[in-house]
Order: structure tokens, then sequence, then C-alpha cells
């Protein structure tokens, strides 16, 4: 079974209003408080505070498969991760690429 969830900054009020808004069907969760300790744990807080738009793929057993990076303010640039697993689950290599645009953020 696959499941999209969504974390972000916003308090869980402007979150109910968003998902009101656009009509989503996917989890909301907010890392409003302890005020983005979702996003350091991760590793995605922007140098000026904000968080990244980030995508992480994570497999049913809690291994992160993909990363991708859209970091902000500057122009859409994205970093896609790419890590690569042998049979027992250990990291073999991991390769960055960066790209001007994403197919997951349609503003680019």
């Amino acid at each position: 079974m696959q499941r999209l969830v969504s974390v972000s900054m916003d308090s869980v009020h402007a979150l109910t209003a968003w998902t009101k808004s656009m009509g989503t069907s996917f989890p909301l969760l907010s890392d409003f408080y302890p005020q983005g300790q979702v996003v350091d744990l991760y590793g995605v807080r922007h140098a000026a505070g904000m968080p990244e738009r980030a995508l992480f793929v994570i497999d049913k057993e809690g291994v992160i498969r993909s990363i991708e990076i859209q970091h902000a303010p500057v122009r859409c640039q994205t970093t896609r991760i790419s890590l690569t697993h042998c049979a027992n689950s250990e990291l073999m290599s991991v390769s960055t690429e960066s790209l001007l645009s994403s197919p997951f953020h349609s503003q680019c």
C-alpha cells in the first residue's frame, strides 16, 4: 500500500483551511510546535530559516529511497539525490543531480 503524507511548518488551523480550500484527501501534518523539528531532523531547513520544498520516498521499512529538494528562494533549482541500495539495504552509492525544474513542482 502506498501512502502520501504532507508535512508543513504551518499551524494546524492554516493546514485545515488549506485542505478545505484545495479539497485534498491526503493527511497534512503540522510541524508547527516545536517549530520545524521534522524539517531539522530531515535536514531541509534553508539557511534563511524557512523549510525547503522536499519530497522523500520512504519504503515500508522506513528506508529513504529517494530525496528531491527544491531550493528556495533561488530560481526553482532542484537537487535530486539518488540512493542505490544492495539487497541487504546497506547504502551502496549516493549521487546528486542539479535540475532547473522539477516534474513535482509545476510553478517552476
